[in-house]
């Protein structure tokens, strides 16, 4: 089984526009949280803690929000 995940948040989500003229598409919030969130989440189910985000297109705001990862008790780099 893996143990750590890379997830690709870069794209510039031009077909979401206009919610990611200022919002980086993977934190464009479902059901009241970034959809990002969802998904680690969904990884930390099956037992993948540790994250490296490829961040490009506004990354400071997902490096903002995820940090370091502790809230969730993950590892996040960046």
């Amino acid at each position: 089984m893996p143990r750590q995940a890379a997830v690709l948040c870069g794209g510039r989500g031009t077909r979401l526009r206009p919610h990611t003229d200022t919002t980086p598409k993977p934190m464009v919030e479902v059901a009241n949280r970034p959809f990002l969130e969802h998904l680690l989440g969904q990884l930390a189910e099956q037992g993948i803690v540790r994250f490296v985000l490829m961040t490009g297109h506004l990354g400071e705001q997902i490096h903002e929000h995820f940090g370091t990862g502790s809230r969730w008790g993950w590892d996040i780099r960046y």
